[in-house]
């Protein structure tokens, strides 16, 4: 796992009993070497918007990464931020390079709301018996109810107009939260300025 990474993410594989051996963040995202040197033969990313430190893997430590995958790694890629950027264009997944070697998740607990629990995983074919397997044995399965609200909102437009309106109130949200930092904590770096939800940028 990133080093920092998700506490959450890393209780749930604890609780499954797997190893999570931390693998150092830097400005340029996860180091691949450490990676390689940890023996790990998965690893959970953040690409898009690496939590907690904001950092966007870039295109030389991406290219590393799909190098480890296409040696017999798996990435599991959790794009939980990606939609929320404001100064940089969209970054590619590493699922749109590798699909074979990554799985790729995403919820939409920052778009609409936290209290919906719905996610997605999309896999290679290979894992799909297992996943759905594991799913069941988790908790049953998900209310219906919520999937077809989204599906809706998905096929009417509404999901993209709601996004385009978050950007910009974040936006504003963000210029603010900057502005008063350069006045009152001038000497303060802040990463992850350049997206994530409101609450995402840190000191």
């Amino acid at each position: 796992m990133e080093d920092p990474g998700s506490l959450g993410a890393r209780q749930h594989l604890r609780h499954w009993q797997m190893r999570t051996p931390p693998v150092a963040v830097d400005s340029r995202g996860i180091s691949v070497d450490e990676l390689y040197a940890c023996g790990a033969p998965a690893v959970l990313v953040t690409p898009a918007h690496q939590f907690p430190t904001g950092v966007v893997l870039d295109g030389e430590r991406r290219r590393e990464l799909m190098r480890w995958a296409d040696g017999g790694g798996l990435i599991i890629e959790d794009d939980y931020n990606a939609e929320h950027r404001y100064d940089r264009p969209p970054v590619a997944a590493p699922r749109s390079m590798l699909a074979e070697r990554v799985c790729y998740a995403g919820s939409i607990s920052k778009l609409l709301a936290p209290a919906l629990r719905v996610g997605w995983v999309v896999a290679p074919p290979r894992y799909h018996e297992a996943l759905v397997d594991a799913k069941r044995l988790t908790d049953l399965g998900n209310a219906v109810l919520p999937q077809l609200a989204l599906a809706r909102l998905m096929e009417s437009g509404e999901m993209e107009r709601r996004l385009r309106h978050l950007r910009r109130r974040h936006r504003m949200r963000r210029d603010a939260m900057m502005k008063a930092i350069e006045e009152h904590l001038p000497r303060a770096p802040v990463r992850g300025r350049r997206g994530g939800s409101a609450s995402d940028d840190h000191l």
